[in-house]
């Protein structure tokens, strides 16, 4: 039944969102404004000195347990190098226990038991757009629907395969890159300075907006404005004009809390908790200080990214690693990668480099106080994308670059006295 779903030829979208497209965005305009925020700006906090609400100190943080083997694997099937999974757009375990996965690829989701038996697929493969065609799932604390983006629409999808239109491409514009899913709508990141920035060498500047769209007004509330610098870019002739840049400044991540959207932004160590209505309630500091940039750790990251190019000749080689070593850097390290809820209310905080202050950490966990009550360290090679009550749910691939979903049991740690 499962090999039956799966006829048909190959097609394989680009996911991803047009963030360098030069089209114009339709601009709804926002419903509410709110002052400018600047990354690592001031916050209500707990009375301290600067307003920022300090994580709590990581000396009684114990290490959480994530299991040694998976306990589910999906997406590898009979045969030496096939595959069930094209193009992976997300995977989500929902309220109801069944395992979501989002083929981008294909344009279908794949419904499994919380065993990981075949349940349904939805979504038409083969047969024109369909309903999902380069869709990618929304990131959400709970998932008891998946929302999901692609540059035409919004849908949404329910655990006995319907699907739903929820907002049509022509209400927002390719510039609109939609993030999450909150309880009355969806986090959006406005890119402001799509295309004219890739038309030069130097250092890319964003100036993002935040925003809500509140479903049930249909309406843009606008939650906060985001100035920071993302990367030094620099084109290259050599290398058929693809253009190359250290990543040594954050990417804006963000996730939505019971009471708003937290946001990280820049290189800096502190966090902004946003109402639903923009207000900004806390600026959350993580208890790691910053560490300067040192040439030796770009060398190290340029000559493992330079095996990718070899293909372009010894001259073209040469020159990419030049332009890299020639780049200007930061003066810091990031230090967030990315940021995902849970449904304890826990935000997990991926960190961009190592932290002296928490020895062989890749995720902190914070409580909805914003202390730090534990932290992870994940397999080899699996990409986090759902934490539950008692599993981490992720992606990894397999020999021959076959895509996997992975899921691992995890035990949460009381803190030490």
């Amino acid at each position: 039944m499962l090999r039956e779903a799966l006829d048909g030829s190959p097609n394989a979208p680009d996911p991803s969102e047009a963030r360098d497209s030069r089209s114009d965005p339709l601009d709804a305009p926002p419903r509410t404004r709110t002052e400018e925020v600047r990354a690592a700006g001031p916050g209500v906090g707990d009375g301290s000195e600067d307003g920022a609400a300090p994580a709590a100190q990581p000396t009684a943080v114990p290490m959480w347990e994530v299991a040694s083997e998976p306990d589910l694997v999906l997406g590898k099937v009979d045969g030496p190098q096939e595959q069930l999974f094209q193009v992976i757009g997300g995977v989500a375990q929902m309220s109801g226990g069944s395992l979501a996965v989002v083929d981008s690829g294909r344009s279908q989701i794949f419904f499994f038991s919380e065993s990981g038996e075949y349940l349904r697929t939805a979504g038409r493969y083969g047969e024109g757009p369909g309903e999902l065609q380069a869709h990618r799932l929304l990131q959400a604390r709970q998932y008891d629907r998946l929302v999901l983006a692609s540059r035409l629409r919004i849908s949404e999808a329910h655990e006995d395969g319907r699907i739903e239109p929820l907002l049509h491409g022509g209400l927002y514009g390719v510039r609109d890159w939609f993030r999450a899913v909150t309880p009355d709508g969806l986090v959006v990141q406005r890119l402001q300075n799509m295309g004219e920035r890739m038309q030069r060498s130097g250092p890319r500047t964003e100036d993002d907006l935040v925003l809500r769209y509140d479903l049930s007004l249909s309406d843009w509330v606008e939650l906060g404005r985001f100035r920071y610098e993302h990367r030094y870019i620099e084109l290259l002739p050599q290398a058929a004009q693809r253009s190359f840049g250290l990543p040594l400044h954050a990417e804006l991540s963000l996730a939505p809390t019971e009471q708003g959207v937290l946001v990280s932004v820049g290189n800096g160590n502190e966090m902004l908790h946003l109402g639903p209505d923009g207000s900004a309630k806390d600026t959350v500091r993580l208890p790691i200080e910053p560490r300067s940039v040192g040439r030796a750790e770009v060398e190290d990251w340029v000559e493992a990214r330079l095996a990718r190019h070899e293909h372009r000749g010894a001259d073209a080689v040469s020159e990419i690693r030049d332009t890299y070593l020639g780049m200007p850097r930061p003066d810091e390290m990031p230090v967030v990668e990315s940021l995902i809820p849970d449904p304890e209310g826990t935000v997990w905080v991926e960190l961009a480099s190592d932290a002296p202050e928490f020895p062989g950490a890749q995720w902190l966990a914070l409580d909805e106080d914003w202390e730090v009550v534990g932290w992870l360290r994940l397999p080899e090679g699996f990409e986090l994308s759902q934490v539950g009550s008692d599993f981490v749910l992720g992606t990894a691939f397999g020999p021959h670059g076959i895509g996997l979903v992975q899921r691992f049991q995890l035990r949460r740690l009381p803190a030490a006295d």
